[in-house]
């Protein structure tokens, strides 16, 4: 028998707010009926061919949801040069609905497909839906006859919810596909979380319903699914779900580094001017000042004297 293993697979979180502002209504106005989600890829450690990959390419299709729409296509970017262990990716006009398909393909340099993997997650008007996945090898070498379960995926329909508000409190749709290396193994599902409450804990598609009031202190909520095979061999993923007031919002912070222009020299040429006896009346001095910016940016001089 296998003794008990558990592996955490981490999730980058991303914090959304849609801020939405009316200056006039229009009975021609539509509103939006789109979402996004991040994706978060991971390469499994065990495979040595991961550094093959050339590029990686996410499909989003409208699955059996509704309305239908033209697949979205776009690529993944790396967040491990070395290894290629690492994809992630922010798509946005994404539909909502439920059962939309995500699938992604890794290849080499010769275009080939050597990894691969698939989800369904649920898009929710103005929401952020989390979106993890592990791709396998499409022609894995040989391994050991028992194996531990593989989670292939784990989402969450929304990665920001609201509470505090009137009404029920918010509720988020969870999902995960996991498969297991022997063909006769059989698979249970336990979910657990840090806050709020879950209906179906031992499903594949909970339901995660959020408490009255940010907690802890932080406002993340960790959501756990341990995948556990007939050998007692289990494997847990992990993803967080951040709950804020009303009153709270978000910020996107860009920053800039900025070089102080410099000054490489001033120069004055004086010009006399002589009344018929010689006498200096007047004295006009030119003034040229040299400077460059480091950053290339463009230059305004303001001259000033106290005479």
């Amino acid at each position: 028998m296998l003794s008990k293993v558990s592996r955490s697979l981490a999730l980058i979180t991303a914090m959304s707010m849609v801020a939405m502002a009316s200056t006039g209504c229009s009975s021609a106005a539509k509103p939006d009926t789109s979402g996004s989600a991040k994706i978060a890829v991971a390469i499994p450690t065990a495979s040595l061919s991961a550094t093959t990959i050339n590029k990686a390419t996410l499909t989003v299709g409208p699955g059996t949801g509704t309305p239908t729409f033209a697949n979205i296509v776009t690529d993944l970017t790396s967040q491990d040069p070395a290894g290629k262990l690492s994809w992630t990716g922010f798509i946005q006009g994404i539909p909502a609905g439920t059962g939309r398909t995500f699938h992604i393909d890794a290849f080499d340099s010769a275009g080939a497909v050597v990894f691969a993997g698939d989800a369904t997650a649920t898009i929710t008007v103005g929401a952020t839906a989390n979106v993890y996945m592990v791709l396998q090898e499409k022609n894995p070498a040989g391994g050991p006859t028992n194996g531990l379960p593989v989670v292939d995926s784990l989402t969450s329909s929304a990665a920001l919810v609201t509470v505090g508000l009137p009404g029920p409190s918010p509720t988020v749709n969870l999902a995960v596909t996991a498969h297991d290396p022997d063909a006769a193994a059989t698979l249970t599902y336990a979910w657990t979380a840090s806050c709020g409450a879950l209906t179906g804990a031992t499903t594949t598609t909970p339901v995660w319903t959020a408490p009255p009031a940010p907690a802890p202190a932080s406002g993340g909520c960790q959501i756990n699914v341990t995948v556990t095979d007939n050998k007692q061999g289990s494997v847990t993923a992990s993803l967080a779900i951040v709950v804020q007031n009303p009153v709270n919002g978000a910020a996107q912070v860009n920053a800039y580094p900025n070089s102080w222009p410099m000054i490489s020299g001033i120069v004055a040429a004086e010009t006399f001017t002589k009344d018929a006896t010689g006498k200096i009346v007047a004295i006009d001095v030119d003034l040229t000042a040299n400077a460059s910016d480091p950053d290339g940016d463009d230059l305004v001089f303001v001259w000033s004297s106290p005479d």
